[in-house]
C-alpha cells in the first residue's frame, strides 16, 4: 500500500515497543499550528508515544460535508488566511530588516510584501463578488446579512505626511495607505 491510501487513517491500535505487542492507543492533540495541527497516538497500556498524525487545515475542511459554493468560499477563505498569515511574517522581517538598516534585504521583503497584499486582495474580490454569494442560502437572509452593506469595510486609512514623520506604527500597505495598529 502507497502512503497516501494512510492519509485519512486514524488508529484504534499500533505497536508498542515497550508493551512488545500491538496495543489500543488512544489520541491526543500535541500542537496546533497556524496550518495544521498534529496528533500523537498514547498506547493506553503504558502510556507511551507510538506515533503521531498531522491533519492540515484543507484536509480537515474537505473533510466535511458542503455544497460545491461553500467549499470554494472555505477553500478561498484558507488561502486567505495563510496570506495573512505571510503578510505578518513578511511585515515583521522587514521591520527588523529596516531597523538593522539592511536596506537591500528590506527593499526585496518589501516586494514580497507588496505581492502578499495583491494577491490577499484578489483573493477578497473574489470572495466578495462571486463566491460568497453564491455560497449563501437564497431562501432567506439572516439579520446579519441584511445590517450588511454588501461592501467589504476597510480598517486601513490614509496616513497624512504629518503622522508618518511623528512616526506612527503599522505597517504599509502597497496602496500608500497604511494600517493603523488598534
Amino acid at each position: 500500500m502507497s502512503q497516501q491510501q494512510f492519509e485519512n487513517f486514524t488508529a484504534s491500535s499500533l505497536y508498542c515497543e515497550k508493551c512488545k505487542a500491538a496495543m489500543p492507543v488512544r489520541e491526543r492533540l500535541l500542537l496546533i499550528l497556524p496550518d495544521k495541527e498534529i496528533y500523537d497516538y498514547l498506547c493506553t497500556g503504558c502510556a507511551s508515544s507510538v506515533g503521531q498524525r498531522e491533519i492540515t487545515a484543507g484536509e480537515k475542511m474537505m473533510a466535511e460535508k458542503m455544497d460545491a459554493d461553500v467549499m470554494d468560499a472555505a477553500i478561498v477563505g484558507s488561502a486567505q488566511k495563510m496570506e495573512h498569515y505571510e503578510i505578518c511574517g513578511y511585515g515583521t522581517a522587514r521591520a527588523y530588516a529596516e531597523e538593522l538598516g539592511l536596506t537591500d534585504v528590506e527593499k526585496l521583503l518589501k516586494t514580497t510584501l507588496d505581492e502578499e497584499y495583491e494577491a490577499d486582495d484578489l483573493l477578497t474580490k473574489l470572495a466578495v463578488r462571486r463566491l460568497n454569494k453564491e455560497a449563501t442560502p437564497k431562501k432567506s437572509k439572516s439579520v446579519r446579512q441584511q445590517n450588511r452593506s454588501g461592501k467589504r469595510k476597510s480598517h486601513v486609512k490614509k496616513v497624512s505626511s504629518r503622522s508618518k514623520a511623528a512616526g506612527s506604527t503599522g505597517s504599509t500597505r502597497p496602496s500608500g495607505k497604511k494600517t493603523i495598529a488598534r
